[in-house]
């Protein structure tokens, strides 16, 4: 964000707001994601109708950095249902290497189900039903309120708008 404000760059696509905090900036939700817990498609957790929370606290996670809001949610996730969260066994921001690392080994991650589309098509990835998972995010575009924008980015940001009401649909809250 610093960089669209200092209009280093025109424009980000990432997670929004719910309501501006910086007057500099004007934020456009595009879709809304969901946060789910994944495993690898034969993880012992796979076969379950229902998991409860307290039933993840033992399990060894692949998670965001502390920062991220995957990881915010998901340490409120816990924190809800009177449970410590649990320490992540390896922390990145890569979702690339969060979901290999889940496909090889019995860990778990937390991340958009949007981001597993792929992987669980190919039977590679799987999210788990867990009680009480109720985590979604606002994806978007920020720009500067004042200034201009290439014509370039303009048209980039018409396609981004174009594939988000194709693919998510009413999928904004």
């Amino acid at each position: 964000m610093p960089w669209v404000k200092l209009g280093e760059v025109d424009f980000a696509l990432s997670s929004v707001p719910a309501r501006a905090v910086d007057p500099a900036l004007a934020h456009e939700a595009l879709f809304t994601e969901t946060g789910v817990v994944v495993a690898r498609a034969g993880h012992p957790l796979a076969r379950a109708r229902a998991i409860e929370p307290a039933q993840l606290a033992a399990e060894r996670w692949i998670l965001p950095r502390r920062r991220e809001l995957e990881r915010l949610a998901f340490d409120d996730f816990f924190t809800r249902h009177g449970i410590d969260p649990p320490e992540a066994q390896v922390e990145t921001t890569s979702t690339v290497l969060m979901k290999s690392m889940v496909m090889q080994s019995d860990s778990l991650t937390f991340i958009p189900r949007e981001l597993i589309w792929w992987e669980v098509q190919a039977g590679q990835l799987l999210p788990l039903n867990v009680r009480g998972t109720d985590w979604t995010r606002i994806v978007g575009i920020t720009r500067r309120r004042r200034g201009s924008t290439s014509p370039a980015a303009l048209q980039l940001i018409e396609a981004l708008r174009e594939v988000a009401r194709r693919q998510f649909e009413g999928m904004v809250e």
